[in-house]
């Protein structure tokens, strides 16, 4: 039974990241993008994916952190899977809070309670204005 309730949940993750990229696919002008794609000078587009890329697992840390100071022990592979799948779905919700929504409720897995997994994402969005008001001062 429950080897069946897995094998659904994947077909249903599965199902829902298939129609978000179909949704993805008819938003975007495919010819418009590959002709872009073309005359891209490579070596700042890798740059900048590579200091996007630190940014994120430092993110990612900072919650792997908050989330050990409540006592809620995970590995930084599965948060860091978990945080994708957020992101990528925050890409189609509107604003900021339905990413926030899907990370707690991401996060409900190692924790267990709404509460911890809530006061380290709201937490993690404190520390950035923080960051922001630091970094402007």
């Amino acid at each position: 039974m429950k080897l069946t309730k897995k094998f659904a949940l994947f077909l249903l993750r599965l199902a829902v990241t298939v129609c978000l990229l179909f949704l993805l696919s008819r938003k975007i002008n495919l010819t418009h993008l590959l002709q872009v794609l073309t005359q891209v000078t490579w070596t700042p587009v890798w740059i900048t994916v590579g200091i996007v890329l630190a940014v994120r697992l430092i993110t990612y840390w900072r919650i792997w952190l908050l989330l050990k100071v409540q006592k809620v022990f995970c590995r930084f592979l599965h948060l860091i899977e978990v945080y994708w799948i957020c992101d990528f779905g925050a890409f189609f919700l509107p604003g900021l809070v339905g990413g926030d929504i899907l990370r707690i409720v991401g996060l409900q897995a190692f924790s267990r309670d709404v509460n911890k997994s809530g006061s380290a994402v709201l937490m993690e969005r404190f520390l950035d204005l923080y960051y922001c008001g630091d970094v402007a001062v």
